[in-house]
C-alpha cells in the first residue's frame, strides 16, 4: 500500500496518458464513421477498412477531429483542476 501511495502521481500520469491516446484516436474513428467510411480502431491509430482513400476535405476533417477531442479533454481537465 505504501508503494502505491508513493508512486500514485506516476500511476495517475500513466492512466491520463492512456486515456488521452484512446480518446484522440476515437475522435478520428468517430469522424470517419460520420463521413461514411468503414473505419477500424486500435491503440496505434484509426484507418479505413480495406485501405479506402479519403477526399482532401474528409482527410482534413478526420485529422482535425482527433486534435479537437484532445483539446476538449485538456480544457475539461484544466477546469476540474481549478475547481
Amino acid at each position: 500500500m505504501q508503494i502505491i501511495k508513493k508512486y500514485r502521481i506516476y500511476l495517475f500520469l500513466f492512466l491520463a496518458s492512456l486515456i488521452t491516446i484512446i480518446l484522440h484516436e476515437y475522435g478520428h474513428y468517430i469522424m470517419g464513421t460520420i463521413l461514411g467510411y468503414n473505419m477500424e480502431f486500435d491503440f496505434n491509430g484509426s484507418r479505413p477498412i480495406g485501405g479506402g482513400n479519403f477526399s482532401n476535405t474528409d482527410q482534413l476533417l478526420i485529422v482535425i477531429s482527433g486534435i479537437m477531442f484532445t483539446l476538449v479533454q485538456s480544457f475539461i481537465a484544466y477546469y476540474l483542476m481549478i475547481k
